[in-house]
């Protein structure tokens, strides 16, 4: 439990313990400041509470950033390789490929 939440739980309680002394001895500012009190230590509260739902939200997205980093820099490394055994086995067919690509090319670029 973070200490914001605890302050605002004392303060709460705090609250509605001063708000029940004003109704039980009927001072009408003791009631409304205890209502005040406990009226803000609940907004406190759920202030908290969102705090830390946000960190918890901003730590599943860096940790799915990561993953997605990781699987991109995998798929990377393993189409290289495909590419180099390609390359490897048949050398003349990727230096045509190779070319056949570089005149296509080429020819977009002068055309534009």
């Amino acid at each position: 439990m973070s200490l914001d939440r605890v302050s605002s739980t004392i303060k709460e309680i705090g609250g509605q313990a001063e708000s029940a002394v004003g109704d039980a001895i009927g001072d009408r500012g003791a009631q409304i400041g205890g209502r005040l009190r406990t009226a803000e230590g609940r907004s406190e509260k759920v202030l908290a509470d969102a705090g830390v739902a946000i960190r918890e939200a901003a730590d599943n997205v860096s940790g799915y950033a990561d993953e997605a980093y990781e699987r991109g820099a995998r798929s990377l490394r393993e189409g290289r390789d495909v590419v180099a055994d390609q390359v490897a086995g048949k050398p003349v067919a990727a230096l045509l490929i190779a070319g056949l690509v570089g005149y296509g090319l080429g020819l977009l670029i002068h055309r534009a």
